[in-house]
Formats: structure tokens, C-alpha cells, sequence
């Protein structure tokens, strides 16, 4: 058995030209930019974690006021009325493909 293990390892120490392509994507991905991958690219940012509550209430009372009946909420990062929607996420799934969309609340009817 242990020859078997022993004739399966691969030397990779021969090859130093792959070792080298893989050291390079090693440092290319620990010193990127974090900040691209950020979602959240404008909204608060002086703050560590955006946590936002809402009262059930309030969302009740939104929905009554609102004349479908419903109240949007963000999940794209990128509303100027955030965290109410204002549609900004169909401009960037046309330019992206991408699929976000809101947290639409619905109060059902009595």
C-alpha cells in the first residue's frame, strides 16, 4: 500500500515555472483592493455595520399610505432613498445582468 501512495505523490519540485504562476496569483489575490468588492459603495460609510430597524407598525402604517399598498425596501445598496427602493436596481441589472431587486412589503387586506 505504501508503495502505491509513494508512486501516486507528484514531485512538483521540478517544476518551477508552475510554482511561480501560482505564487504570482497568490500575491495578485492578497493584495488586491478590497474596497472593489465592496457592495455597499456610498451609503453611510462612516459607519462600521448599517443595521436598520423598522416597527412593524410604521411599515403597516407606510403600506395603508401607500396607494398600491406596499413599501419597497433596498437590497441593491444603491437607492437615493435608502433603505426605501427608488428603482435604481433596474438600471444596474440592464447594465450588469444582474437580478436584484427589492424587499417589497405587502399589508393583506382585512
Amino acid at each position: 500500500m505504501f508503495n502505491v501512495l509513494e508512486n501516486s505523490f507528484h514531485d512538483i519540485s521540478n517544476e518551477p515555472f508552475d510554482l511561480s504562476i501560482s505564487n504570482t496569483y497568490i500575491e495578485y489575490i492578497m493584495s488586491a483592493d478590497n474596497t472593489s468588492q465592496q457592495i455597499n459603495k456610498t451609503i453611510r460609510k462612516d459607519v462600521e455595520k448599517i443595521v436598520d430597524k423598522c416597527d412593524i407598525e410604521d411599515i403597516c402604517a407606510q403600506c395603508d399610505a401607500a396607494s398600491n399598498k406596499t413599501v419597497s425596501y433596498c437590497r441593491c445598496w444603491k437607492s437615493k432613498k435608502f433603505p426605501f427602493c427608488d428603482g435604481s436596481h433596474n438600471a444596474w441589472n440592464k447594465e450588469t445582468g444582474d437580478n436584484v431587486g427589492p424587499l417589497v412589503i405587502t399589508k393583506k387586506q382585512a
